[in-house]
């Protein structure tokens, strides 16, 4: 299959009306959020970037991973889980940075307990929280220290839809 995707690579969003098949996940969460409208997209532009710069920080978090698993040393995969020091340069800093800047960025979000936007599932936030799911299934602490992202995590996890979808893996 690979040959015939768009870019080599999946996912793939294929028989898109008007369109055809769209490729890179970013890509694809973009056009379901514009189709699904305020609830995945956001309600306003505030709430449209803050949705996108979740997906990109949730993005930078999921190829941070891939390249530990694709060729990290056992004292790089040690750094990514426990150095915080916020000096290095992006593509060192370890998890803990990536967490700090988030649960910040949920202070500022102002949309309350749990919640980056007024629905609290945009695709960002759904980017986020799968991000989230892959690292607490390889350490199932790594948000102790991060009171507000542990928060939006269970409460997302609690979803019945995303119950569902953990317990089936969906409709793939």
């Amino acid at each position: 299959m690979k040959p015939a995707t768009p870019w080599g690579e999946l996912p793939i969003l294929d028989n898109v009306p008007g369109v055809g098949t769209i490729g890179h996940e970013l890509t694809i969460l973009c056009y379901i959020a514009k189709k699904a409208g305020a609830a995945l997209e956001g309600a306003d532009d505030k709430e449209q970037l803050t949705s996108m710069q979740l997906m990109s920080e949730a993005e930078d978090i999921y190829q941070a991973l891939g390249r530990l698993k694709n060729g990290g040393t056992p004292e790089q995969s040690e750094l990514f889980w426990t150095d915080a020091d916020a000096t290095k340069h992006n593509r060192q800093q370890g998890l803990a940075v990536y967490l700090a800047l988030l649960e910040k960025f949920h202070g500022s979000s102002g949309a309350g307990e749990g919640k980056f936007t007024a629905s609290g599932i945009s695709v960002g936030e759904i980017k986020l929280w799968t991000t989230m799911h892959i690292l607490k299934m390889i350490k199932a602490d790594v948000l102790e220290p991060f009171p507000a992202l542990a928060t939006f995590y269970e409460r997302v996890a609690a979803l019945p839809a995303t119950q569902e979808f953990v317990a089936t893996g969906g409709a793939m």
